[in-house]
């Protein structure tokens, strides 16, 4: 089975799902105003406001929460294999950490992930921490990777 950081046990990053973030109060407080909007259960009517613009706290609009992770809501794994993702959204692309991740031996990956769970952080800091390369710069200092 393939590890996907994105998603790791009970970990949710969305560092790329946006830019200029705010403080994790507003960050949170949006996902849960799109998290309500989802619920409303109108899909045409969520992705016309999800894809005007990035919201204030500086997340995309589509991030919500479900089942105790936070995920896009129009990612193909939340809709049945159809992608509602917009023309804003970077659809193909991976942080430095990922992209390293996969070209990694398991013992190193295994290290990673153990390194990542050992720091007892929450889905914000997270995101941030791998959306800016800084536990990934971290680790590799730490294991002396080049």
């Amino acid at each position: 089975m393939r590890t996907n950081l994105c998603q790791l046990e009970h970990l949710s990053c969305f560092g790329c799902c946006g830019h200029d973030w705010k403080n994790k109060k507003e960050v949170l407080e949006q996902i849960m105003k799109n998290t309500k909007r989802w619920e409303e259960g109108k899909m045409d009517k969520f992705v016309k406001e999800s894809e005007a613009h990035l919201s204030r706290s500086g997340g995309c609009k589509s991030l919500i929460f479900k089942e105790g992770r936070i995920v896009c809501a129009l990612h193909p794994l939340q809709n049945n294999g159809k992608d509602f993702r917009d023309k804003n959204c970077k659809i193909n692309h991976f942080c430095e950490a990922f992209k390293e991740f996969v070209k990694w031996n398991k013992k190193t990956q295994k290290k990673f992930i153990d390194f990542l769970l050992a720091k007892n952080i929450d889905n914000y800091e997270y995101s941030m921490g791998m959306d800016s390369g800084e536990f990934l710069k971290e680790f590799k200092e730490r294991e002396h990777i080049h």
